[in-house]
């Protein structure tokens, strides 16, 4: 085998794998949007009982409470950590703030978020089996 066959080979075999996940992934699609439609319910009940959690005897169901923290002006926010930085240089990264230190950040600032940052906050139902 020469160089030409072996990446031929690797091109036929990539596209193969390729079109076997796309038939294997509509195969899975209805599956998948059941689960949703499932977790949805799931959901408006906890809702409906005003609880996080509840148990069944195949698994437990509950709420996280995910948030998204996005730098929507980059120059306030570098300023902010560098005149601030004993206290809040953990949140630095090249990225969003540091999700664990940003929490800390707003819950000793009485839910005000860093110059420069803004969060978004969704619910997501997570199931775990027994």
């Amino acid at each position: 085998m020469n160089a030409a066959d072996l990446v031929q080979e690797h091109v036929k075999l990539d596209a193969f794998i390729e079109s076997e996940n796309k038939k294997f992934a509509d195969h899975l699609k209805p599956h998948k949007k059941r689960m949703e439609e499932i977790k949805n319910l799931l959901l408006g009940m906890l809702n409906e009982q005003k609880q996080n959690s509840a148990s069944t005897d195949y698994g437990t169901y509950y709420v996280s409470d995910i948030m998204t923290p996005k730098i929507i002006d980059r120059e306030k926010y570098i300023d902010f950590i560098f005149d601030n930085y004993e206290d809040n240089g953990a949140m630095l990264q090249l990225r969003e703030p540091k999700k664990e230190e940003l929490r800390e950040y707003i819950d000793r600032h009485n839910n005000q978020l860093p110059p420069g940052v803004s969060v978004e906050y969704f619910k997501r139902l997570n199931i775990r089996r027994v």
